[in-house]
């Protein structure tokens, strides 16, 4: 099984993005807030449950989706550009403390 990287379009994949619409097999519902730059936005998993839901600088949001039951056990959640810009940006301030740190 393999989900598409335009996350929330196949029946594989699900998205939360910044209008604050979930996304699963095109289809596109109200979820929760609006988010932008310089927002943190969690993922949550619950395996045992077949629950995802996600958070928006540490608030949970309001509802949970269920995903396929027979689904493989892992999530790889896709950056975007603003999440991958702030994950370096944070590699940079903690490389002081780390001896000739290399990104893999």
């Amino acid at each position: 099984m393999q989900a598409s990287l335009d996350l929330g379009t196949d029946k594989f994949g699900f998205g939360f993005g910044g209008t604050g619409k979930k996304s699963h097999n095109k289809q596109f519902d109200n979820y929760g807030e609006e988010f932008t730059m310089h927002d943190t936005i969690g993922c949550y998993l619950d395996i045992d449950k077949g629950h995802v839901k996600f958070s928006k600088n540490g608030n949970a949001q309001v509802s949970q989706t269920k995903f396929l039951p027979n689904a493989p056990k892992a999530l790889i959640v896709e950056p975007s550009r603003e999440l991958a810009e702030q994950t370096l940006n944070n590699v940079k301030q903690f490389k002081k403390y780390i001896d000739n740190p290399k990104l893999r």
